[in-house]
C-alpha cells in the first residue's frame, strides 16, 4: 500500500506500545489489507497506547515508517478484543 501523506509503498508500520517499565517506543508491524473493505489492519495488543484513547489521540500512536505520520486520510480507527489461543504439541510425533 501507498502512504497517503508521503506517497511512498509501505508494508509496515510504526505503532507505539508501552514497555514493562511504563516508557513506551514505536514497533514496526507488518500490516495486512483487506482489498474487499478498503482497509489495513494489524494484530497487537492491549500495550498499545492508543488503547484508551480519543479518536483524535489514537492517530498520533500509528504512523508511517518513512515520514513519521498517520497514514491515511480518514482518520477512522476500529479495535476489537481478540484473545488468540496458542497450544504446543508434543515433541515427539506419535500418530499410530
Amino acid at each position: 500500500m501507498k502512504c497517503e501523506n508521503c506517497g511512498k509503498e509501505i508494508n509496515t508500520l510504526l505503532i507505539n506500545k508501552f514497555n514493562q517499565d511504563g516508557s513506551d517506543d514505536f514497533y514496526e508491524y507488518s500490516i495486512s489489507e483487506e482489498n474487499d473493505i478498503n482497509s489495513v489492519f494489524i494484530d497487537t495488543d492491549r500495550n498499545w497506547t492508543g488503547y484508551e484513547l480519543s479518536c483524535d489521540e489514537k492517530t498520533e500512536t500509528v504512523v508511517c515508517p518513512n515520514c513519521k505520520k498517520y497514514p491515511f486520510d480518514n482518520k477512522e480507527i476500529q479495535k476489537y478484543e481478540i484473545v488468540r489461543l496458542v497450544m504446543f504439541k508434543s515433541e515427539k510425533n506419535e500418530r499410530i
